[in-house]
């Protein structure tokens, strides 16, 4: 019993060492990442032409480079550490879920294809939400910078009202936005629940008829139904994070897009400078054909 409790805590010991490191690994990579994004896009602005600059708010550019590059150090912070641990779980719990009954693991895996058509219809019903939610907060951000830059201006004009106005306009389109696309992807959540209590009666179901049967115990039903519960929640726990994902993808797409953009055309070389020749226009001193006369 004793060594038991041993190998159990050198297990917990182990596995608490791996997370720290598993941590510290996830943070410096992407921190790097997000140092070499920046790096990218301030060598990009020093680039573009000024007609990229005409064409587009200062306070929309701006957002992108400091709010969506944040939103994404953001999304692989909080997203990437998780989905690394709901994959090793999945792996792991499937291979036991085989090695107590291969039939019941085929049954728990009938609502995975379920899952993915899931989650592949509400990502795609909220993800354009997602990239509009962005968007307004781009040209909110070009609204506030604007009217602080200018603020002078726009209180000697008296435009003050006006500007209240516009800000509340474009302050509202970006409440919609947003409330549009949490709503979306959160529904999300309940319906991956809802796909694995399918699992969880498919699983009890079989497995009561292959206990009636003899040819599974009890016990091994209640220790598949248990590996089926967490199967399940590695799923469930990614679904949890679709906005989270989805606004991370929305702000990928916004920086990416200022990546790409033309750059502007190199300056043409000089052209060398032709060689003198030898030689050249020479004065001369020009004589009469006549002598004066003696006199």
């Amino acid at each position: 019993m004793g060594n038991v409790l041993l190998f159990a805590l050198a297990v917990f010991g182990v596995a608490g060492l791996l997370m720290a490191v598993a941590t510290r690994l996830v943070n410096r990579a992407v921190n790097h990442t997000m140092f070499r994004m920046r790096e990218d896009v301030q060598t990009k602005l020093s680039r573009l032409p000024l007609s990229y600059f005409d064409k587009r708010q200062r306070g929309e550019v701006l957002s992108r480079a400091t709010n969506d590059i944040d939103n994404i150090g953001q999304t692989l912070q909080q997203s990437m550490g998780q989905l690394i641990n709901s994959l090793l779980t999945i792996i792991g719990v499937l291979a036991m879920m085989f090695y107590v009954s291969w039939i019941l693991a085929l049954v728990a895996l009938v609502t995975v294809p379920l899952s993915f058509v899931v989650a592949t219809r509400v990502g795609k019903r909220s993800q354009p939400h997602f990239v509009q939610q962005w968007k307004s907060t781009g040209t909110l951000n070009a609204h506030i910078e604007e009217m602080y830059t200018g603020h002078t201006l726009v209180k000697v004009f008296g435009r003050q009202e006006e500007s209240a106005k516009q800000f509340a306009e474009e302050n509202d389109a970006l409440y919609e936005a947003g409330f549009r696309a949490q709503f979306n992807s959160g529904v999300m959540q309940p319906l991956m629940f809802f796909v694995s209590n399918i699992n969880y009666v498919l699983v009890a179901v079989v497995g009561g008829l292959r206990v009636a049967s003899g040819t599974l115990s009890i016990g091994d039903v209640q220790a598949f139904i248990q590996y089926s519960r967490q199967f399940s929640m590695p799923l469930t726990q990614v679904a949890s994070m679709a906005n989270l994902v989805q606004s991370g993808v929305a702000s990928a797409e916004r920086v990416f897009e200022l990546l790409d953009a033309e750059e502007q055309e190199a300056d043409p070389p000089r052209p060398r400078s032709r060689p003198s020749r030898a030689g050249g226009w020479r004065w001369r001193t020009c004589r009469s054909g006549t002598t004066p006369r003696s006199r």
